[in-house]
């Protein structure tokens, strides 16, 4: 199995294999993806690494309880867009490249595609 897709197929039977694991390397991966983008004051900039931290940390919970997960991710998110946006954001609420938490939740169990119907 020395192939690409036979490294392919390994990668995928261990994460099928170890769920959890593999969220808790997705988390701090999405992290790291927005690091940076944070304003440079203080204020903001703690905001800002708050609103990335809840959103990676709902992404390390999604095989406990995904509707939970889900839900605090899309309220984090709907903060951001109410008072990130615009002349008059506030520092630190834009909406970043973390904010792909919700996509990655919508498709966890038992809100994706495989959950129940």
């Amino acid at each position: 199995m020395s192939t690409y897709r036979g490294r392919v197929q390994q990668a995928h039977a261990w994460m099928r294999a170890h769920p959890r694991v593999a969220d808790g390397m997705l988390a701090p991966l999405l992290l790291a993806s927005g690091a940076g983008q944070s304003p440079s004051q203080l204020p903001g900039a703690a905001r800002g690494i708050a609103v990335s931290l809840l959103l990676a940390a709902t992404v390390a919970m999604r095989r406990r309880n995904p509707v939970a997960a889900f839900s605090a991710a899309v309220i984090i998110v709907a903060v951001q867009l109410a008072y990130g946006l615009g002349s008059g954001g506030i520092p630190g609420l834009e909406p970043g490249v973390t904010d792909l938490a919700v996509v990655i939740l919508l498709r966890s169990p038992p809100t994706g595609p495989d959950g129940p119907r």
